[in-house]
C-alpha cells in the first residue's frame, strides 16, 4: 500500500448513537417510537413497501434479487436513523429464506449483486449485532475479491465471464471492504484491498474530467466517455470514500466532495435540482434503473452525516423528498420513477428508492464543525504556535428537546483547544442550535499536513434512557514554513520545495520499485533527470529535487498551500506533469493583503505530447516499471507559467485538489 496516500492524522471520534429497542408486531412492525427522527411519509413509505413483501421467499414481489438487497438496506437505514428496530424481523426472515438461494450466502455470478447483499448484511449487523450477518458480509467480500486480477492494470470483473470491468462492482467492493475494516478490530487485509481497488479506480480514469463516473471501461481498458453516467455510480463511491476517510485516508473526503458537488449541481444529472438518470422522463427505468436514484441519495446522506451536515447536500436531499411527495405520488401513497413527476406506475423498486430519499432527508440532530477558512471558499490553514478559530454548531432537528447538552472538541495530542463561548446548555429545543467558538492551536514543531478536529455532542432526550450523541469533524491544514529562494539572480527566485515534496515519482534500473509516479508502478528514470540542485531549463533557473532512493521529489496536488517567500513577482514558472491524462485545472494565489486570484494551472500527461501551450522541459526516452526496469514510452516533464499580480506580495500558491497533478519545481520571476 502507498504510505504517501494513506495517512492516519490525529484522533477520530467514533459515532455512538444509542438505539432504543421497541416491541415489533409482525414482519412489517407496528410499534411506534415516541420520538421519530424520520418523517411520517418515510414511515408510511416503508409500511407500503411491505405490502409487496413475500415472507416465503424473503424478497419483494414486482422486483428483482439485487433490488431486494437495496430495499432491505433502506429499511435498516430507517431503523438506524429512527432509533427503532421495526424491521429486524424482516432481515431475519430474508436471511433465513435467501441464504441458500442463487449460489448460496447471497452470492451469484454477478459480483455487483453480491456486493449489494454484502452491504445489506453489514448494515443489518450494524443495527442488530447478529454475527451471521457479519460472517455473510465477509464471505460476500471474499467471493468478489476472487475476481480481482491485473487485467486493465487491476480492478474486479463485473461477473464470472470476465468480460467487463465496470464502476459499480469496484465501488461496491471498496465500500464493503473499507466498512469491514472499520468493523473488524485489528484488520489490515480488508483496508489494503479497499485501498488497492480505490487507487486502481482513480488511475483507470473512471472518474472523468467533470468529476462524474462513467459506467465502465471499454475493450481497450479505457474510459472513453461513451458509457453512461448513472446516478448510482455517483452515489456508492461517496459511501466508499466515507469509509476510507474513517480508516484514515487523508484524501478521501476531498474527492468525495468533488464528486458529490458535481452530481448535485449537474444540469443533466440534477435538472432543475431534481435527480434524474439518462433518458428521463421518457425512460421507464427498466428492471434496474428504478433503484439507482435511491442508492445515490442514501450514500449522499452518509457523506453529509459524516461531514456533520452541509447546506448544499442537506438542502438537495430535502428538495428530493419534497418533489417526490409533491409530484411523484399516487392516491395510495405509492411513489413512481420520475421524482420531478409525473407519477408513472408503482412497484417495490420505485418505492424503495423513494424510501431512501425520504429517510435521507429526515430532520435530525446534527453537529457541524467548521474552521476559519484562509480565504472565502478556501481551506482552513493554521501554523504551529499560531491560534486559529473553529466553530461547532449542534442543531436539534428532532421533535423533542435535547437536554443536558455538552459539546467537546478534540484535536491531535499536544494541541490546545479552548471554548470561547458556552459549550453546554440545559436545553436545546426543536429547531434550536447551540453554537460554540473554539480557539485551536497546534504546538510549535507540528509537522506540515492535514489534521482532524473531531467534535461530539452528548445529550439526553426526555423519556429515553441513556446519553445519546452525534459527532462531526473537519480538517485543518498545517502549512509548511515559507520556502526560500536558493538564489535571487536576474530577478528569479528558484524555490527550495524540500519540505513540500510528498511523493516519490523517481526510480532507477537498480531499484525499479523505489518510486511510483502514476500509482500503477511506473516512474521517471533517476539517471535521466537533472542532478539535485540548481539547473537551468528554457532559460529559467530551478532547484531540482533529490532522485535518491525513496526521497520524495514531486508535490502531489491535494489542496495544500505552498508558502512563498516575501516579495513581489509577476509569474510563477512551474515544472511538472500529470498522469492518467492531461489536466486543465486552477490554483489559487493568496496575497498578503487578503485578496485572492484563481489562476489556470494546465499540465500535460507525462507520456503524451505537450498540451495547453506547455513546453517539454525534460524529455526522456523511457520510464521505469516496477518489477521490470526500463520501459516505454517516452515521457517528459513540462514547463508552464502561472500569472501573478506584481503589484501585490504573494503569500501562498494553493494547489488544486487533484492527485494527478504533480509539481517538480517552481521558480518565481519578476517578468
Amino acid at each position: 500500500m502507498d504510505g504517501q496516500r494513506l495517512r492516519r492524522l490525529g484522533r477520530r471520534a467514533a459515532v455512538t448513537i444509542a438505539t432504543t429497542a421497541v416491541a415489533v408486531g409482525g414482519l412489517a412492525g407496528t410499534a411506534q417510537a415516541t420520538d421519530h427522527r424520520v418523517s411520517s411519509q418515510a414511515i408510511e413509505a416503508a409500511d407500503t413497501i411491505m405490502k409487496w413483501y413475500d415472507p416465503d421467499t424473503g424478497l419483494w414481489k414486482t422486483t428483482n434479487w439485487w433490488n431486494a438487497a437495496n430495499i432491505l438496506t433502506g429499511l435498516m437505514d430507517l431503523d438506524l436513523k429512527d432509533h427503532t428496530q421495526r424491521y429486524v424481523d424482516v432481515a431475519a426472515t430474508t436471511y433465513a429464506q435467501g441464504k441458500d438461494q442463487q449460489d448460496g450466502n447471497f452470492t451469484n455470478q454477478y459480483n455487483d449483486d453480491t456486493g449489494w447483499w454484502g452491504l445489506a448484511w453489514l448494515r443489518a449487523y450494524e443495527l442488530t449485532g447478529t454475527q451471521q450477518y457479519l460472517d455473510t458480509a465477509v464471505a460476500d467480500a471474499e467471493k468478489i475479491w476472487a475476481f480481482q486480477d491485473d487485467s486493465c492494470g487491476g480492478g474486479i470483473w463485473w461477473n464470472e465471464d470476465k468480460g467487463y470491468k465496470n464502476s459499480i462492482t469496484n465501488e461496491l467492493f471498496i465500500k464493503l471492504a473499507a466498512q469491514l475494516h472499520n468493523t473488524l478490530p485489528g484488520d489490515t487485509v480488508w483496508l489494503d484491498r479497499a485501498e488497492q481497488t480505490w487507487h486502481w479506480f482513480q488511475d483507470a480514469g473512471l472518474i472523468n474530467a467533470s468529476h462524474q463516473i462513467n459506467d465502465g471501461l471499454n475493450s481497450a481498458c479505457r474510459n472513453d466517455g461513451t458509457s453512461p453516467v448513472f446516478s448510482y455510480n455517483q452515489g456508492v463511491i461517496l459511501g466508499a470514500l466515507v469509509e476510507l476517510d474513517k480508516a484514515g485516508d487523508a484524501d478521501a473526503l476531498s474527492v468525495a466532495d468533488q464528486i458529490a458537488t458535481a452530481a448535485v449541481t449537474s444540469p443533466t444529472l440534477s435538472p432543475h435540482g431534481i435527480l434524474a438518470d439518462p433518458g428521463e422522463p421518457q425512460s421507464d427505468g427498466g428492471a434496474d434503473g428504478t433503484t439507482f436514484k435511491g442508492v445515490f441519495v442514501r450514500n449522499l446522506d452518509e457523506l453529509d452525516q459524516h461531514e456533520g451536515g452541509t447546506p448544499l447536500y442537506r438542502g438537495y436531499l430535502q428538495r428530493q423528498a419534497s418533489s417526490i411527495i409533491g409530484h411523484d405520488r399516487n392516491a395510495d401513497g405509492q411513489f413512481g420513477y420520475h421524482w420531478a413527476g409525473p407519477f408513472d406506475t408503482a412497484d417495490a423498486a420505485r418505492q424503495g428508492s423513494a424510501l431512501d430519499a425520504l429517510v435521507a432527508a429526515a430532520p435530525d440532530r446534527v453537529l457541524t464543525v467548521t474552521a476559519d477558512a484562509a480565504y472565502p471558499g478556501g481551506p482552513a490553514v493554521t501554523a504551529p504556535g499560531a491560534p486559529g478559530t473553529a466553530t461547532t454548531s449542534f442543531t436539534n432537528g428532532g421533535r423533542t428537546p435535547a437536554t443536558e447538552v455538552t459539546v467537546t472538541l478534540q484535536a491531535p495530542d499536544g494541541w490546545t483547544v479552548e471554548p470561547q463561548t458556552p459549550a453546554v446548555s440545559d436545553r436545546v429545543g426543536q429547531t434550536a442550535s447551540l453554537a460554540t467558538t473554539w480557539t485551536v492551536e497546534p504546538p510549535a514543531g507540528t509537522a506540515p499536513g492535514r489534521y482532524t478536529l473531531d467534535a461530539t455532542t452528548q445529550y439526553d432526550v426526555p423519556g429515553r434512557t441513556g446519553r445519546q450523541s452525534v459527532t462531526g469533524s473537519t480538517r485543518v491544514i498545517v502549512a509548511n514554513t515559507a520556502t526560500r529562494c536558493v538564489s535571487t539572480a536576474d530577478g528569479y527566485c528558484p524555490l527550495d520545495l524540500t519540505g513540500d515534496y510528498d511523493h516519490d515519482g523517481v526510480a532507477s534500473l537498480a531499484d525499479p520499485a523505489a518510486g511510483n509516479f502514476d500509482g500503477l508502478g511506473w516512474s521517471y528514470a533517476a539517471d535521466l533527470l537533472p542532478a539535485p540542485g540548481p539547473v537551468t531549463l528554457g532559460g529559467v533557473p530551478y532547484q531540482a529535487p533529490s532522485t535518491a532512493g525513496t526521497d520524495p521529489n514531486f508535490v502531489e496536488a491535494s489542496g495544500q498551500p505552498l508558502v512563498v517567500p516575501a516579495g513581489s513577482y509577476a509569474v510563477a514558472h512551474v515544472l511538472g506533469s500529470a498522469h492518467n491524462g492531461s489536466v486543465d485545472t486552477t490554483a489559487t494565489v493568496v496575497y498578503a493583503d487578503g485578496s485572492t486570484a484563481s489562476v489556470a494551472l494546465r499540465l500535460s500527461d507525462w507520456a503524451g505530447g505537450a498540451a495547453f501551450g506547455n513546453a517539454k522541459a525534460i524529455a526522456m526516452p523511457y520510464r521505469i516499471k516496477a518489477g521490470k526496469g526500463q520501459d516505454g514510452p517516452a515521457v517528459s516533464i513540462f514547463s508552464t507559467t502561472v500569472a501573478l499580480d506584481p503589484s501585490k506580495q504573494a503569500k501562498w500558491i494553493v494547489l488544486p485538489t487533484d492527485p494527478r497533478v504533480e509539481v517538480y519545481a517552481l521558480t518565481l520571476g519578476q517578468g
